[in-house]
């Protein structure tokens, strides 16, 4: 595949993902509270760095905004994205978690003089807690409308976290889409201060041109801000 298709892959991978890993979770920013995540994410072709703040102001429903830079040797594309999301039930010890999101996608390509806008997506986290939250499992199943070629897709992932101990936990994934791309990433997430700091990095590969990347990244967690 041509490195300028390939770019545009990567963008659009990327904005499908809030974090890292791409499988979601059944699970919100805490209640009243806000967030940070940042990752970089380094591949043969193409480096990514987003920003990604969220709040949760009603205790259930958490708003997104994803604020990220795709570069290589010969271009930069600027992204933007918002994403709301909620739970129908909250995930809990050996239980589930169900929720739904919805966003919508833009960037520096898309065509200025038919739209602002790149796409539109939805999809379903569901999660299960096993063994007392030793091992949670992660399904999403969803669809993503691009407005630019009017082409409509659906969207899978299954996705894992393992407690190795109190502050470090394995992740892995494999996700993919309808038209056929099918990739997988692992790593670890690490607590730097209990749930107040944590870290995460991840290798990934996958695709019908069999992409390589890794990435890093922070979460930093607040304190409540909008219950008074």
């Amino acid at each position: 595949m041509h490195k300028n298709i390939l770019f545009s892959v990567f963008v659009a991978l990327s904005l499908y993902g809030a974090r890292p890993l791409v499988t979601d979770d059944a699970r919100l920013t805490n209640a009243y509270s806000c967030q940070l995540e940042s990752y970089t994410k380094h591949t043969t072709f193409v480096n990514d760095f987003w920003l990604l703040p969220a709040c949760n102001p009603t205790g259930n429903l958490e708003f997104t905004l994803g604020l990220g830079r795709s570069y290589n040797q010969s271009n930069t594309i600027d992204n933007i994205s918002l994403q709301a999301k909620t739970l129908f039930h909250p995930l809990q010890v050996n239980g589930y978690g169900i929720g739904i999101a919805t966003g919508v996608t833009t960037n520096t390509i898309t065509d200025a003089y038919q739209n602002q806008i790149g796409s539109f997506y939805g999809y379903i986290p569901v999660s299960f807690s096993l063994n007392n939250d030793q091992i949670i499992l992660h399904l999403n199943g969803g669809m993503v409308h691009d407005t630019q070629s009017y082409n409509t897709f659906g969207t899978y992932g299954i996705g894992s976290e393992i407690t190795i101990n109190e502050h470090l936990f394995g992740v892995a994934e494999v996700y993919g889409d309808t038209t056929g791309e099918l990739f997988w990433q692992g790593g670890s997430r690490l607590w730097l201060i209990p749930n107040k700091l944590q870290m995460d990095m991840t290798y990934g590969a996958g695709g019908n041109d069999f992409h390589q990347w890794v990435t890093f990244g922070l979460r930093i967690l607040g304190s409540e801000w909008f219950r008074h």
